[in-house]
């Protein structure tokens, strides 16, 4: 009988390791699931953050192009304003 009531207690001890193993599991894929979420949500922000680094990219380069155009116009009028000089001085002296 000694032996009987052994076996059902270890029986009952396994069986709560088990409840105990399964809820630690339990636990554990719980944990996977919210940190997997978590880790979405941030790479969500990462994208978004991204994608202005990209518009904010895009806006420099119009302004990149406006300066360059901007340029061009300036050098053409000092070319142009050094031909009115070089064509007057004979008339200014």
């Amino acid at each position: 009988m000694n032996s009987a009531v052994t076996r059902d207690m270890l029986e009952a001890t396994r069986m709560d390791n088990e409840q105990v193993l399964d809820r630690v599991q339990n636990l554990l894929l719980g944990m996977e699931e919210r940190m997997d979420g978590k880790f979405k949500a941030i790479d969500r922000r990462f994208d978004e953050v991204d994608r202005r680094f990209d518009e904010v990219d895009r806006r420099f380069d119009e302004v990149d192009s406006r300066i360059e155009l901007v340029d061009r116009k300036v050098e053409s009028v000092r070319a142009e304003v050094k031909l009115h000089n070089e064509l007057l001085a004979p008339f200014i002296t």
